[in-house]
């Protein structure tokens, strides 16, 4: 701050003093002003407690993901299995395709010898060798019956087992979501025991802004009040002055009291500065009224000497 500011400030800061010199012997009542602000300003916290269908879905959101986690393993790994064993049927429908085929061709062959044999024989008309390619027949069926007996046996376990393996699922899958309603009651509590704190945590910072801003507002009641008290004393004192004294008493102590802060403000300032600065000053003859030719003498012969 410079030299010029710092005068400036001080010169302000006198006029209010004077202000208040004013203020002390003026006869009219003044209504007082507290330096206080009209409250704290503390902000209270608006909590709104979140409804039960709000606290469920966000319980919902929270478990959603290891849900779907668990179906979509319980439908990868069920699909994998029903795989193997529909892979496992495919297999065992073309071997058995390829037995019949081995049954046919070794029939065939067999019956082929059988005829071979019974004309070496010279008998090919006869009932032995009638009866020879019978029996081949016959045996060639009977292992053909075997073996699509033996395929469809096939089959139907692997049908049986991917109708359990599909079951399995079905169970796995009412499981799972079983336990996903066991933990959303369970969640949803756990959000709803948090709100209510944080409800209660609201609530109690409430109350206590509430209360500060009460106790605040007594001592500022009070505060007020004393203020008020001061005032009709300061009227009841001046009062007693001029009755006892004289209104020209009362005038005299207010002009003294303004002299003496005059003469203060401007003996803190260099000779010269305090005779320019109170000549620039045009109302100062009314503030000093009959002590300002007295005080522009003070001032010059203090700069002359």
């Amino acid at each position: 701050m410079t030299d010029k500011d710092n005068v400036k400030k001080q010169y302000e800061n006198y006029k209010k003093q004077l202000d208040k010199i004013n203020d002390r012997y003026s006869e009219t009542y003044v209504k007082p002003e507290t330096d206080m602000p009209d409250s704290l300003g503390l902000k209270t916290v608006d909590y709104k407690m979140p409804s039960e269908d709000e606290l469920r879905k966000k319980a919902e959101t929270a478990l959603e993901a290891d849900r779907q986690s668990a179906i979509s393993k319980i439908g990868k790994e069920t699909e994998e299995k029903i795989k193997k064993q529909s892979a496992l049927k495919e297999q065992a429908f073309a071997e058995a395709a390829k037995r019949l085929l081995d049954i046919d061709s070794e029939r065939e062959q067999a019956v082929r010898e059988v005829k071979t044999a019974a004309l070496a024989r010279n008998i090919a008309r006869s009932s032995i060798a009638s009866e020879g390619v019978r029996e081949t027949e016959e045996r060639a069926a009977a292992l053909r019956r075997d073996a699509q007996a033996e395929r469809d046996g096939t089959a139907e376990a692997i049908d049986r087992e991917i109708e359990a393996l599909k079951k399995q699922a079905s169970d796995s899958l009412s499981q799972t979501e079983k336990n996903f309603l066991s933990r959303l009651e369970a969640e949803t509590e756990k959000l709803r025991e948090k709100a209510l704190e944080e409800k209660t945590e609201a609530e109690k910072y409430n109350n206590t802004v509430a209360e500060k801003e009460a106790e605040y507002e007594k001592a500022l009641e009070e505060r007020r009040e004393e203020l008020e008290r001061r005032e009709w004393e300061r009227l009841a004192r001046l009062a007693e002055i001029k009755n006892r004294q004289g209104e020209s008493a009362l005038k005299s102590m207010k002009q003294k009291e303004i002299l003496s802060a005059t003469k203060e403000f401007f003996d803190g300032l260099s000779p010269a500065d305090a005779l320019a600065l109170f000549l620039s000053d045009t109302g100062m003859q009314s503030v000093l009224g009959e002590d300002y030719v007295w005080f522009l003498n003070y001032l010059q012969t203090r700069k002359n000497g």
